[in-house]
């Protein structure tokens, strides 16, 4: 009898999770459209915008100036951290749900991209399809989900870098959901909702017979770590204890990981660990949120930067985000400090490197029972750049070297894996041919040289502790004839390298 009513309990639970036809409210719907017949309840780390006036600068320039266009979406939206989008469009048209769908992947492909995965399922009138497509410099991964409900089809995009396309991936499966239709009706009342993204994999599913499937499994990664890789890694003796320095670059690739295992296990056994900056506290975190409201990053109200640069560097600028296929209207509220910053990150990411996978942030991700130090404040490195900088001459020399970092990034990566120290400091400290010495001279001792000195004191504070300490810093700042090194080894404490 027990097995029996187990199951029961089993047949029902299946049946409940199967069944399309949910009894929801419209109040427990984040959004919803009753003459089209959509809504969605979005996991909180969403945030939607319906209104070109209430949404962030880089969305409203896909919001027409026309409220009644057509090609308006019903919404855009990103999660809090900014790394992945969101956008809902709605279409209709005379065509079956197929039709439509290969009436896309041509435009896509117009367009530069390439779909690689399809798959049509007629029991839900939906289709999912993934695709990859070039935008300025950067490689984007997509996942859209094509829903046809009455004469409309609903087209639902996700979007991020491709590095970190499986992450979203893993974000889409809670969303799915979270996607509900209704046959349109006047009354909101009398919608009656259903889940069609609901347990797709019950369904049957047909693949497009035009889609060539890709494999996930490519060819082994140029990114991956050997045991021998030498790195940027020292180890400093102090009296009792042991202080380990990790030359990190801040954006990485997650072929990078795990990295060599006497990094590892340094990591493991020591209970302290050290940041230039601690990126998970509550405190800063709520400061990184509240950039677009610090007048160091915003420039004043009713300026611009066509107001504030000099007009030659602006057109240098405009050109520059011209051929990357970037507008910058988008940038025109920052401080050009702020700006510079975006495209140096912009160029990083181009080639697949981002925060998320950043060394910095892999161990910060794994320090939960460690205790956190930082050598500098969220405000000592916002200061470098908004005030102790020309942000002027930054933002040239941004400019002027802009072309030559591209070239040289990967060959820098590439040093930095086998602790190619002299390579390193050559790439990092030679100015390009087109650069002025003295001011590049300048930019590097405020962006090393002083900043070393002052972190080489925080760490010569670790070596007086009785505990190890392992400490992930800029590869740049232990490198050069003023390195943390140099000043630690100043007061007696000697480097090793591992």
């Amino acid at each position: 009898m027990k097995r029996l009513f187990i199951l029961f309990l089993m047949v029902l639970f299946l049946f409940s999770l199967t069944s399309k036809d949910k009894k929801v409210k419209r109040n427990d719907l984040d959004y919803y459209h009753q003459k089209i017949g959509v809504g969605f309840s979005l996991p909180e780390e969403w945030n939607i915008y319906t209104k070109k006036n209430e949404a962030p600068a880089i969305f409203k320039n896909f919001f027409p100036d026309n409220k009644k266009s057509d090609e308006s979406p019903l919404f855009l939206g990103m999660t809090k951290n900014q790394q992945f989008l969101i956008r809902c469009l709605v279409e209709k048209i005379e065509m079956d749900l197929p039709s439509y769908f290969k009436l896309l992947n041509s435009m896509i492909a117009s367009e530069g991209g390439e779909v690689n995965q399809a798959a049509y399922y007629p029991d839900a009138e939906a289709v999912e399809f993934q695709y990859k497509i070039t935008v300025g410099n950067l490689q984007l991964g997509y996942k859209e989900f094509l829903i046809k409900n009455e004469n409309y089809f609903i087209r639902l995009s996700f979007w991020t870098l491709d590095t970190i396309f499986k992450d979203l991936l893993k974000q889409i499966s809670q969303i799915e959901k979270s996607i509900y239709v209704s046959k349109p009706a006047k009354n909101a009342k009398r919608l009656r909702w259903k889940q069609p993204l609901l347990n797709l994999e019950t369904l049957t599913k047909s693949n497009f017979d035009f889609i060539k499937e890709q494999s996930a499994d490519h060819q082994p990664s140029l990114h991956k770590f050997n045991q021998d890789d030498q790195c940027v890694f020292y180890k400093v003796q102090g009296e009792k204890n042991t202080v380990y320095l990790l030359g990190s670059i801040h954006l990485g690739h997650p072929d990078f990981y795990p990295l060599p295992d006497k990094i590892e296990q340094a990591f493991s056994k020591s209970p302290n660990i050290a940041f230039e900056v601690n990126l998970s506290s509550l405190e800063n975190q709520l400061k990184v949120q509240n950039l677009a409201n610090n007048k160091k990053v915003i420039l004043p109200k009713n300026k611009t930067l066509e107001d504030v640069l000099p007009q030659d560097l602006y057109d240098e600028l405009q050109n520059k985000l011209n051929e990357m296929k970037f507008d910058i209207a988008v940038y025109e509220n920052f401080q050009p400090w702020f700006v510079s910053i975006i495209l140096n990150a912009i160029q990083v990411m181009s080639l697949g490197y981002v925060y998320e996978y950043g060394v910095d942030n892999y161990f910060l991700k794994k320090s939960a029972d460690k205790k956190i130090y930082e050598l500098e404040t969220f405000e000592d490195q916002i200061k470098i750049f908004s005030e102790d900088l020309n942000e002027m001459e930054y933002l040239q020399y941004t400019l002027k070297s802009f072309e030559h970092n591209k070239k040289k990034l990967e060959t820098l990566i590439k040093s930095w894996k086998k602790g190619d120290i002299d390579q390193l400091a050559k790439m990092v400290f030679t100015p390009s041919h087109n650069e002025d010495k003295g001011k590049h001279d300048k930019v590097l001792d405020l962006l090393y040289n002083q900043r070393n000195k002052k972190m080489a004191s925080k760490i010569k504070e670790f070596l007086k502790s009785d505990q190890d300490y392992f400490v992930v810093i800029g590869a740049g700042h232990l490198i050069g004839e003023e390195s943390i090194l140099y000043f630690l080894e100043n007061e007696g404490f000697q480097a090793v390298r591992q």
